[in-house]
């Protein structure tokens, strides 16, 4: 336990957030703020997988796993209703959902104290841990989907929570909706008599029993926390002046995310770009390989045409002498028929012959 009064601080942000800083998947080469030598030893939470120490790569896809799991009727139905209303162009998928501005998960950045002074890391893991487990017993729109105790970075140890907020729609399908969760959990703005504003808004009544709980759930831990506003003879600053500069804090931290996730991002363009080339190149390559082959087939198809037009006009040659050996085979036998027929008249004139010759020497004998 620390003698010096801490303070808990709870920063949420939507945008310029990124799983992939939160798990270290991306080269943390280009990240001059991180220790690489201590990344092996943050500290990692999913729903799906639970706690384990490392670095993942797993964020992402966990989360996107979740959000097509969770939303895909809604997509679904909604996407029927554009189609059939002569809007397509409005179709969206849940990578689209978990992409977007509005419904991207929200992050929030958890420190209890500051670089000088801070709670332990474990004490600080099992804080975040009850806090988990008070929020899904106590506000189940509210689904946490990966937390990263990060403790290779600089400044003092602090978790990056990402959670999605999910309402309902009209027939009932789970969305993602920040305004819809929290009116089904009946959480109302802060001055019910004014309307709904950026400094009048129900996700400012959430935060702030969130920071409260918070700050019970440590000092239940043995955390000598400082839970009200400090007054500016102390601090230096006046509250807003202090809640300010936190707030200016927590961008630091988030633009520096964002600055990763850019600079992971223009080198997955590039290693895109790269297998890009490479898969071009393979389809140059076959595309040219089945140039060869078709123009080896073309040739190959003259070649039998060759063969049967020479076959062709050998049969024709063969059906030609055939015809004449036909025609001369028909005049032998019109010859041999004459031949048979003048032997046949030779033989009878020859009978005829020996028959008179037969009747004379009768004639003289008698």
């Amino acid at each position: 336990m620390t003698e010096k009064m801490i303070r808990v601080t709870l920063h949420s942000q939507r945008q310029g957030t990124s799983a992939k800083h939160n798990d270290r998947s991306f080269d943390l080469t280009h990240a001059a703020h991180i220790d690489q030598n201590l990344s092996g030893i943050n500290l990692l939470w999913s729903y799906k997988d639970g706690p384990y120490i490392g670095n993942s790569g797993r964020f992402e896809a966990v989360e996107r796993e979740f959000y097509s799991k969770t939303f895909k009727a809604s997509v679904e139905a909604q996407n029927a209703r554009n189609d059939v209303s002569r809007h397509s162009e409005r179709n969206k998928s849940t990578d689209d959902l978990y992409e977007g501005r509005n419904t991207r998960p929200d992050e929030i950045l958890i420190y209890l104290g500051g670089r000088d002074q801070h709670a332990d890391p474990a004490v600080l893991w099992q804080v975040w841990d009850d806090y988990r487990t008070w929020m899904m017993q106590s506000y189940p729109n509210v689904n946490i989907l990966t937390a990263a105790l990060h403790l290779d970075e600089e400044g003092a140890p602090h978790l990056h929570v990402r959670q999605v907020y999910i309402g309902h729609d009209r027939d009932g399908h789970a969305v993602p909706s920040q305004t819809k969760a929290l009116a089904e959990m009946g959480i109302k703005r802060p001055d019910p008599s004014k309307k709904t504003s950026r400094c009048n808004n129900a996700k400012m009544t959430f935060t702030a029993i969130c920071r409260k709980t918070m700050q019970d759930i440590a000092i239940r831990h043995g955390l000598n926390i400082e839970d009200v506003p400090r007054s500016k003879d102390l601090s230096g600053r006046s509250l807003p002046e202090f809640q300010k500069a936190a707030d200016a804090l927590g961008d630091l931290i988030f633009w520096e995310a964002e600055r990763d996730r850019v600079k992971m991002d223009a080198i997955d363009a590039v290693h895109k770009r790269n297998a890009a080339v490479a898969q071009t190149d393979a389809l140059k390559r076959k595309a040219d390989d089945l140039s060869r082959e078709v123009e080896d087939g073309r040739q190959e198809m003259y070649r039998i045409a060759r063969q049967t037009d020479f076959v062709r006009r050998d049969a024709l040659a063969y059906e030609q002498r055939l015809d004449k050996a036909k025609r001369a085979l028909e005049l032998v036998r019109e010859a041999l028929d004459e031949g048979i027929d003048a032997c046949r008249n030779v033989v009878a004139e020859h009978d005829k012959a020996h028959d008179r010759t037969w009747d004379r020497d009768d004639d003289l004998e008698r």
